[in-house]
């Protein structure tokens, strides 16, 4: 199937997802001041999306093996991307965040993953239930998860110890 009809066929929902992810994306690269809802809303959709789709698909010991080692890389990741960005507590559960490009990227690349394996398993079903394939589905989407849900709780935890 040619790029062109892959493209066309896909729904405008679809499209309205990528574009709000990119702005949402684009926002966090300036500094600016979160409370708890701003530390939540975006990295726990992002989570949630991800969790939808690994347990919306073919959950078998490849998926679970990748979602546990792009876990664990995530871990890392995270930690390491807080280290670099580390927020300011300003009191009251308030943080200055600085700005960042990696949640624009994050929010992409977990679009392009699963807009990706949508695709393949409507090209070529066959592919999409090889373990490569499934590992390496679940590697990305635990490697995702994992480093937004990391990031995510190291920032609550500065929040509250300054709240």
């Amino acid at each position: 199937m040619p790029p062109f009809a892959i493209v066309s066929h896909t729904p405008s929902w679809v499209w309205l997802v990528l574009v709000a992810l990119v702005w949402f994306g684009l926002k966090r690269t300036q500094a600016r001041e979160v409370g708890l809802r701003g530390l939540l809303l975006l990295p726990l959709a992002l989570v949630g999306y991800s969790l939808y789709n690994i347990l919306g698909g073919t959950l078998t010991m490849s998926t679970l093996g990748g979602l546990g080692l792009g876990g664990l890389l995530g871990l890392a990741a995270g930690i390491s991307l807080e280290r670099r960005f580390i927020p300011t507590p300003l009191g009251g559960g308030r943080l200055l965040l600085p700005g960042e490009w990696t949640s624009l990227f994050v929010g992409v690349a977990i679009f392009l993953t699963h807009y990706g394996a949508t695709v393949i398993g409507q090209v070529d079903p066959a592919l999409a239930l090889t373990d490569g394939f499934l590992v390496a589905m679940g590697g990305l989407s635990g490697f995702f998860a994992m480093l937004l849900l990391v990031r995510t709780i190291i920032r609550l935890q500065l929040a509250r110890a300054t709240g």
